[in-house]
């Protein structure tokens, strides 16, 4: 059998605003891959190529003169496709791209894509070129037409050699894409011997030995030392083991700022593995973190060698809320449902595929679409149905979950789930408790009680209402449903006249009582009162036919209507007011039509101090750490956020080298910030350090519209240097950071993604760039509904505090380690006029810190890094420029 690989290069996304200015199609045998003909063009275009586009292919306006237009070969690769199935990756964009000029193809297609989500569900990116990286398969060049074909046939083979799924699940598999219409995709389908379930945690078995002293385990000829390759002693760390297990001695709470360096990691789990009891554990110890990357650094790496080390047996496990985890029984009843659209059932396959392979359940291990997260909604295990029927011994992945926490000698949870500490069962013993990434504890607990009002939401409500009904006997109620997101439109369309009357000069407003009271509020009040009255209706009648309904839906019924009923009750108090919720509405303009908004309804709590109360009164110690806590050179915001009253309290300081490896240049005459040519004034600078360093540049901008403007300013200046640009929004995240980690010449630009969390030592980045200070906006709502209630401005209670913390962060990327070096330039010359420039300058680290004009930054960076060093950078840079 032979197959066609298929790929275009296009002027733009959308078929209807661009050509297509590049096509290749290649024949393969299906069963060997090997190359049996191809087809390729380059082609020319009505539309002009961009900048971008240039970027993102290489292919330049020069090279399309005197080609021939897509018209006048579509006979000739039709007739090369024949009727044999294609290949492709995103089959959609390509086949829709055709159609839309003329070229209609009924083959079959194999989208490597979806074939892809099956055979790696926990892949973390299935973008072509990062899948490539991530299977071993070697790239020449990517975005363009034929490279990008010869890599989805590489990929198509590799997938369909892992496609395997157990005989019981397999009927189910073809049932699905039989409702597709995909019958296609049977051909590639085989059975297996189903493995057993992955556990939640993992267990280290090693022979129990007492353990010594912790200056034997973390000192100079330690254990650690003699046992771990790489580990080298840290006088920090152990400075930092011994402040934890004198809070574990004492019982009591303990503040601690370990600097970028120190391995706070071993620093805290170290005495807590000690103290807890050696060789059998006599105390529970739970590390919470704020993102999943630190997770699954504990779990499957800095905890087992750890153990290891030690020569010491616990048993490991993660939790997190019931809504991280896939209900099998939810997703039965959706697997059973007579249509799935083609959208759907891709998300359940490859859900469907990954609990067949012992997947563990949690959703946060899976990259979703945006239809999964719409469907997210209706799988997870925080519905009203698992409650009442998954009993704690069933094999659903929560509980499995939650038994292995319970067992666990050492849990980590993440931040969210303190909002459910009792009902997670984890607050039975008194354990240890270490609050890692703590400066973000305050941020996740509100957001994860966040309330939804989306009108995706509210159209997933009605809708799960429908299959209760009759058209014939209940037609009314019917076209209840169908206008109930007409009705939903109209109270945000006067909720977005509210906005637009109210805030002047911001797209977003913070709903006070005083507001509430205006006669404008009464028609948004109005408005909202009509659809819930609708809402009420729609669900008192349902009510009615539960008694008519067969026993499979009844349940279902239940669950649906628990649902709708907490989405009232949400909307009546945000409509009301409610004094202990922060409570706004936003206005985003369309992306296509500037003209038109999208309103948003934001719901948060006020205060978490009630919630993380329980927490601290359950915990035998806690430990709460990060490298920034810290703020005016003391724990003052942070305790006062958390609610703890008296605490020990700890700074220990890196002992990476600031002085002489980080030089933090501050511009002294910049353009202020609120200049119209700012952006371009930045840009120029990125561009001229760039020039100098061959790249190597993160740039941290405070707003997407700031990213936005430095890109396009900078996008063609950087390709005519042969410097790549990565930024946020443009380039995505996981490839963008992958590629930089490279170290090819590149700068890297984004925005609050980027101040933290992203580890790239090493040469690769050498500078980092801050435009301005990264202050809140003055219209934030959660930090002025914050500042009101504390009685205080809101610039000294919240702005100024959680700008210093992030200034640490993003300052905080460049050194990762002893051997790092590089330049912090801050262009924000506010920062030496203000009435905070103590504040700021106290938050620096200990670098070299130079104050000077703008004509003296590059030659202070030549100087700094030295001619030897930039001679090195320009040969690497013209050998891979080559």
């Amino acid at each position: 059998m032979t197959i066609v690989g298929l790929d275009l290069e296009t002027t733009a996304l959308s078929p209807n605003e661009g050509e297509i200015i590049e096509v290749a199609a290649i024949r393969f045998d299906s069963t060997t891959g090997q190359e049996l003909g191809r087809f390729t063009h380059v082609l020319q275009s009505h539309y002009p190529i961009s900048d971008e586009i240039t970027a993102l292919t290489g292919i330049t306006p020069e090279m399309v003169k005197d080609k021939p237009f897509f018209k006048e070969i579509i006979s000739d690769l039709k007739k090369f496709i024949g009727d044999d199935t294609i290949i492709a990756h995103n089959a959609s964009f390509d086949i829709g791209w055709l159609a839309a000029h003329d070229l209609h193809l009924d083959n079959p297609v194999w989208d490597t894509l979806h074939l892809a989500e099956l055979a790696w569900p926990e892949a973390p990116t299935y973008n072509l070129g990062s899948l490539a990286r991530l299977l071993g398969i070697s790239i020449d060049i990517e975005h363009r037409a034929t490279a990008d074909v010869l890599l989805t046939a590489a990929l198509f083979q590799k997938a369909k050699n892992n496609l395997s799924i157990s005989s019981a699940a397999l009927p189910t598999v073809r049932g699905l894409l039989a409702k597709m219409g995909l019958t296609n995709y049977d051909p590639l389908l085989s059975t297996s011997v189903s493995p057993p379930s992955s556990p939640s945690g993992s267990t280290t078995h090693i022979s129990n030995q007492p353990l010594p002293v912790l200056a034997d385990i973390l000192g100079e000829n330690g254990l650690l030392q003699k046992r771990m390759t790489g580990f080298s002693p840290r006088p920090a760390q152990e400075e930092m083991a011994n402040y934890v297990a004198d809070i574990l001695d004492q019982h009591g709470v303990g503040l601690v700022e370990a600097d970028t360096g120190i391995g706070k990691t071993y620093g805290y789990l170290v005495p807590c593995i000690v103290t807890a009891g050696a060789p059998k554990p006599q105390r529970k110890i739970i590390v919470s973190t704020y993102t999943r990357h630190l997770q699954d650094q504990l779990v499957h790496t800095d905890i087992p060698q750890l153990l290891g080390a030690l020569g010491m047996s616990r048993e490991v496990a993660i939790l997190k809320g019931r809504a991280n985890y896939v209900c099998e029984q939810r997703l039965q009843r959706m697997l059973q449902r007579p249509v799935v659209s083609k959208d759907e059932g891709w998300v359940l396959l490859k859900l469907l595929y990954w609990l067949d392979r012992g997947g563990s359940g949690d959703l946060e291990y899976i990259q979703l679409p945006p239809t999964g997260y719409f469907l997210r909604r209706h799988l997870h295990a925080d519905s009203s149905l698992c409650r009442l029927t998954c009993s704690p011994s069933s094999n659903c992945p929560y509980q499995r979950a939650r038994r292995a926490a319970k067992r666990a000698d050492i849990l980590v949870i993440n931040h969210a789930l303190f909002a459910h500490w009792s009902g997670a069962g984890i607050d039975e013993e008194k354990p240890y408790l270490v609050i890692d990434e703590a400066h973000h504890l305050v941020e996740a607990i509100r957001q994860s009680q966040a309330a939804d009002f989306s009108p995706d939401y509210i159209h997933e409500v009605g809708e799960s209402f429908k299959k209760y009904l009759n058209e014939e006997q209940h037609s009314h109620v019917l076209a209840d449903l169908s206008q109930l997101d007409e009705h939903y439109g109209s109270f945000l369309s006067q909720a977005a006249h509210f906005v637009k009357k109210h805030a002047l000069h911001s797209n977003r407003l913070l709903l006070t009582p005083g507001l509430r009271e205006s006669q404008a509020w009464k028609k948004v009040d109005h408005e909202g009162k009509l659809f819930l009255s609708q809402l009420n209706f729609i669900i008192g009648f349902i009510k009615g036919q539960l008694a008519h309904l067969p026993h499979e839906k009844h349940d279902a019924c239940l669950e649906d209507i628990t649902e709708a009923e907490r989405l009232i009750n949400g909307l009546r108090l945000f409509i009301a007011g409610h004094p202990e919720r922060i409570q706004w509405i936003e206005a985003s303009p369309l992306q296509k039509n500037r003209s038109e908004v999208r309103i948003h309804l934001y719901d948060l709590p006020l205060d978490v101090r009630p919630i993380l109360a329980p927490v601290f009164g359950q915990g035998e110690a806690t430990i709460l750490t990060s490298a920034t806590l810290m703020t005016g050179g003391n724990f003052g915001y942070i305790k006062n956020q958390i609610g703890i009253n008296s605490a020990s309290e700890k700074k220990i300081s890196s002992a990476l080298p600031y002085r002489d490896h980080m030089l933090i240049y501050i511009v002294e005459d910049s353009p202020n910030p609120r200049e119209p040519q700012f952006d371009a004034y930045t840009s120029t600078v990125i561009e001229n350090i760039a020039h100098i360093l061959k790249g190597k540049i993160l740039a941290l901008c405070t707003s997407n519209k700031a990213v936005d403007h430095i890109y396009h300013l900078l996008l063609k200046r950087l390709h005519a240097k042969a410097i790549n640009l990565y930024a946020q929004r443009f380039s995505g995240s996981r490839q963008m950071i992958q590629k930089f980690r490279l170290g090819r010449a590149s700068v890297l630009l984004g925005t609050s993604g980027l101040w933290e969390g992203i580890d790239i030592p090493g040469e690769a980045l050498s500078a980092v760039i801050i435009p301005k200070l990264p202050f809140l906006p003055p219209d934030d709502p959660i930090g002025t509904a914050i500042a009101h209630e504390m009685g205080e401005r809101m610039f000294v209670a919240v702005s100024l505090p959680q700008m210093l913390i992030k200034l640490r962060q993003g300052v905080g990327r460049l050194l990762r380690s002893t051997t790092d070096r590089g330049v912090v330039v801050i262009l924000d010359s506010r920062i030496l006029t203000v009435d905070y420039r103590k504040e700021v300058m106290q938050s620096l680290p200990p670098a070299t810190i130079r104050i000077g004009k703008k004509d003296e930054l590059l030659p202070t960076i030549r100087t700094w890094f030295g001619e030897t060093t930039l001679a090195k950078w320009e040969k690497e840079f013209l050998i891979t420029k080559k």
